[in-house]
């Protein structure tokens, strides 16, 4: 997942940092998050030059479905789809 932040009017010297579950994992307009296995929240705070908390967004709960049947269905999801785009793509380039 990526998410994303703006900040308008941010004092100079302030940056964007991401906490995820609490922590501070970085700093940017952006943070991506690979391959989570297990749920977590992420937050975004502008910190002045100080580190002193300027503004920050409501906090975003993920919840992250990595039991077996969900790692299950979405193994055959992906196969599907991959067979479907084959078909779509073959079917399309027979009629062209």
């Amino acid at each position: 997942m990526i998410f994303r932040a703006t900040a308008e009017d941010m004092p100079e010297g302030a940056e964007i940092h991401w906490y995820v579950d609490g922590e501070d994992v970085g700093t940017g307009e952006s943070y991506t998050v690979e391959d989570p296995t297990d749920d977590y929240t992420v937050q975004a705070k502008v910190l002045d030059k100080d580190g002193n908390v300027v503004k920050e967004s409501a906090v975003q709960k993920v919840k992250v479905k990595n039991g077996f049947f969900d790692r299950l269905i979405a193994f055959f999801a992906d196969l599907i789809e991959k067979i479907l785009g084959k078909a779509i793509i073959d079917f399309l380039s027979s009629v062209c």
